[in-house]
């Protein structure tokens, strides 16, 4: 019991690491582009 309720724990982290992750990759790439974007223009 103990151990599912860790692994669900876990489970949760991963994911929310996972979107923590992928947040701070894709935003400073679009905010980078958008930087570009402003220089070109």
């Amino acid at each position: 019991m103990v151990k599912k309720s860790v692994g669900a724990f876990y489970a949760v982290l991963y994911g929310t690491g996972i979107l923590y992750l992928i947040q701070h990759t894709t935003y400073p790439l679009i905010y980078i582009d958008f930087k570009k974007n402003r220089a070109i223009t």
